[in-house]
């Protein structure tokens, strides 16, 4: 799909986090395969420090990656949960990757790859193979969407890390709060007691600048009558 893109985007350069494959039977090859294609290492495309690919890199360097990308690429057959595309978007870069597993539910900022087909497993699972002409679509859309101003700024404020927070936040309820305690408890009635709980909740995310829009609107006319 890269080497179908780059053919009309020159100015592209695909870096790859990962081994290089050259000295093990059970990987692709990936310098070979790129040299089928066409593509040149240090022109067209480059790897990581395969040292440090293999002893582990630090935390801030992973942050610079995906900072100095224009967008991160994990299109795969399936993943156990795919932190890089959380991490990556949290970074304000956005990604393309496969709509099957747990990456369909993690794109919050970028494009998924729809078209693909499955296949069975040697373990006797099936997968989804992304078809490679819609990846190259993809990439397609993406490029103009960063080549827009206007695009660009969806794109990669879509994913920032607040925008994140909002879909993913784990609530802690102290019971023995007074608010919890004594009024919340002793409410009779149910409705009330929901209505009370769901303004807690925007009280704690407000305390954590996470209430936005409509939510603060309705939090300010609410508090009046839930602290009498």
């Amino acid at each position: 799909a890269y080497a179908a893109f780059h053919k009309r985007h020159t100015d592209t350069f695909y870096f790859l986090q990962t081994d290089r494959g050259e000295n093990a039977n059970d990987v692709v090859n990936l310098p070979e395969l790129a040299r089928s294609l066409g593509l040149e290492e240090g022109r067209d495309y480059g790897f990581c420090n395969q040292y440090q690919q293999a002893t582990g890199f630090a935390p801030p360097y992973f942050a610079d990656l995906y900072n100095a990308l224009d967008c991160h690429m994990l299109v795969s057959a399936g993943e156990g949960f795919g932190i890089p595309t959380l991490e990556a978007q949290a970074c304000g870069t956005p990604v393309v990757t496969s709509d099957n597993t747990a990456m369909t539910e993690l794109c919050f900022s970028g494009i998924l790859v729809t078209e693909q087909y499955p296949f069975l497993t040697p373990l006797g699972a099936w997968a989804m193979i992304p078809d490679h002409r819609a990846v190259a679509m993809a990439y397609e859309q993406l490029y103009d969407a960063l080549h827009d101003p206007e695009q660009e700024m969806q794109m990669t404020q879509g994913g920032n890390g607040m925008d994140m927070m909002d879909q993913y936040y784990q609530v802690i309820v102290n019971a023995n709060h007074p608010l919890i305690a004594d009024k919340l408890i002793n409410m009779r009635s149910q409705e009330k007691k929901e209505k009370f709980a769901a303004y807690l909740l925007r009280l704690a995310k407000m305390n954590q600048g996470m209430l936005k829009g409509e939510e603060i609107s309705s939090f300010i006319n609410d508090r009046i009558e839930f602290l009498s």
